[in-house]
C-alpha cells in the first residue's frame, strides 16, 4: 500500500515520519530528505545495487508511480511505503494535474493541519484549499 501525508511547514510531519518508521511493515520518507536518512544502511557490509542508478536529485520531480517505484525498489520488504511533508497540498495538485486518476491507483491520501487557529491566521489560502479537498468542503 501507499500513502502520502501533505502538509506545510511546522506541522510534526517530522515526527510522524519518525514515529511510522518505527512499525516494522512501513517506510516513510520526510520532506525531500534523502531515502536513507532513516534507513540503518551498512555502506561497507550491505547489497546496495537497488540503490545504484538512482539520484535523490530530481526523483522527487518524477510522476508520484516513478517515486512509489522507486521507495519500493529501495525498501522492498516493507509492504507500506509512505511520502510524508513531501507535498503541500497545493503541488500534490499541481502534480496531478495531468493523468489525476491514473496516479492515484492504490494510494491513500491525508492532509496534517497544524492548529486551526494559526494556520487560518497565517495561511487563508491554506484553508480554503482544505475545505476543497475535506468532505465538509465539497458541495
Amino acid at each position: 500500500m501507499r500513502f502520502i501525508f501533505t502538509s506545510q511547514g511546522t506541522s510534526g510531519s517530522g515526527s510522524l515520519a519518525s514515529s511510522l518508521n518505527l512499525v516494522s511493515n512501513i517506510f516513510s520518507v520526510h520532506g525531500h530528505f534523502p531515502v536513507d536518512k532513516h534507513l540503518n544502511i551498512d555502506y561497507k557490509n550491505d547489497d546496495l545495487s537497488h540503490l545504484l542508478g538512482h539520484s535523490m536529485k530530481g526523483i522527487y520531480d518524477r510522476d508520484i508511480n516513478t517515486i512509489f517505484e522507486f521507495l519500493e525498489d529501495c525498501v522492498p520488504e516493507k509492504e507500506y511505503h509512505g511520502l510524508v511533508h513531501t507535498f503541500t497540498l497545493g503541488s500534490l495538485e499541481n502534480k496531478l494535474q495531468s493523468n489525476f486518476n491514473n496516479q492515484l491507483d492504490n494510494i491513500v491520501i491525508a492532509n496534517i493541519v497544524r492548529n486551526p487557529e494559526k494556520v487560518y491566521l497565517s495561511s487563508r489560502a491554506l484553508i480554503n484549499k482544505s475545505l476543497r479537498f475535506s468532505r465538509y468542503g465539497k458541495k
